[in-house]
């Protein structure tokens, strides 16, 4: 399974090719297995426990509680760098391919974050790190293997391990307990309540209201796939125009196919959530406060938008497709806005974007699902 998976992804395996690939008979599979789901779950569990093994023990009878952290890293780096093909799997497979093994792979996710928060509650000073801010460090750096596995770029995960520490350590600190304080006069009015806008889906859907035939199409997808998700066998022409009220003439005369009118709508509803969050930036007091601004309304504006809540959070792409890209993209727009904004004198290493992008884009994607 490991092998069929790194070669070609999990949505191609097939049972014969993993019973002809271990040279076993399709009945001591099924004997084994329900099917190839089960298989990848069990492989990726196996994969899991090899690797919490690993760094349980890596740390052992380590004092030093800033060493702890490194240690973990340096263990989980080495992992990868060793085996890609089974890291592939479970960071990048496991993720792209279907509601219960994503649930495993946030559940490994949690367990490595665990161990994270124990190695930094050691802290002499006793700093509390918020629970949020220890499952976003686990997430972004989840974020820079999965972008290095699938560039082929494993084996620079070793080097970076200066900066994962630099970055890890600015967490243990007063002013990461105390991130609700930022920005607070700009932010709350007289009445200790927030004065920034709460979008809901009536106003979303008002701001992108049709105007012409291009965009009754659009909102008649941002309809659909709202409510059933983004399939290529559901979403048809048919179904579209239905919903939008228009000829096959007028839809061909507009979009080439299903996939380019959902990716239109998509980028659209993508770009609007960004321009919303540089609005409120821009409205900061403060360059950490203006952050925090931006960050509470790019959370509004997903919650109040069930097309970009959806596409962006719950439905699955293959890897490499062009739904695919388009959610990296819209990453890569978001870390592109919190480097350019920063001043001079605080500008971030690019491992540091990577990561703390990755961090917030985990955190989104994970209780958007719950």
């Amino acid at each position: 399974m490991i092998e069929i998976v790194a070669e070609n992804g999990y949505s191609a395996v097939k049972v014969r090719e993993v019973v002809h690939r271990a040279g076993v008979s399709s009945r001591t599979f099924y004997r084994l297995f329900t099917s190839k789901e089960d298989c990848f779950l069990h492989t990726h569990d196996m994969v899991v426990r090899r690797a919490r093994v690993g760094l349980v023990a890596s740390q052992s009878g380590e004092k030093d509680w800033r060493e702890r952290p490194r240690l973990i890293y340096v263990a989980f780096a080495e992992a990868l760098e060793s085996d890609p093909s089974a890291a592939r799997l479970a960071l990048v497979d496991a993720y792209a391919d279907g509601a219960v093994p994503l649930e495993r792979a946030h559940r490994a996710e949690e367990t490595f974050a665990a161990m994270i928060g124990a190695s930094l509650a050691r802290a002499p000073d006793g700093v509390p790190v918020p629970p949020l801010v220890v499952e976003g460090m686990m997430a972004g750096i989840t974020r820079v293997a999965r972008n290095r596995l699938l560039a082929g770029r494993e084996g620079e995960l070793p080097s970076m391990e200066a900066e994962m520490m630099e970055w890890a350590m600015c967490f243990p600190s007063e002013a990461a307990a105390a991130l609700a304080e930022l920005d607070l006069g700009a932010s709350l009015g007289s009445t200790g309540t927030s004065s920034l806008t709460v979008p809901t889906g009536a106003d979303v859907n008002a701001s992108l209201s049709p105007s012409g035939d291009r965009a009754t199409i659009l909102a008649a997808v941002g309809k659909l796939v709202a409510a059933d998700g983004y399939r290529y066998d559901d979403l048809t022409v048919p179904r579209i125009r239905a919903g939008a009220g228009v000829s096959r003439r007028i839809f061909d005369g507009l979009f080439d196919s299903v996939e380019e009118c959902f990716l239109v709508a998509l980028g659209e509803r993508a770009a609007e959530a960004v321009a919303q969050a540089a609005r409120a930036q821009i409205a900061g007091s403060t360059w950490p406060g203006g952050l925090y601004r931006a960050l509470i309304a790019f959370s509004m504006h997903i919650a109040a938008d069930p097309l970009l809540a959806r596409a962006c959070f719950q439905d699955d792409f293959p890897v490499g497709s062009r739904g695919s890209l388009t959610r990296r993209r819209l990453v890569a727009g978001v870390s592109d806005q919190l480097r350019e904004s920063a001043p001079l004198a605080d500008q971030a290493s690019d491992f540091t974007v990577e990561a703390s992008a990755g961090a917030i884009w985990g955190l989104f994607h994970h209780h958007v699902l719950r």
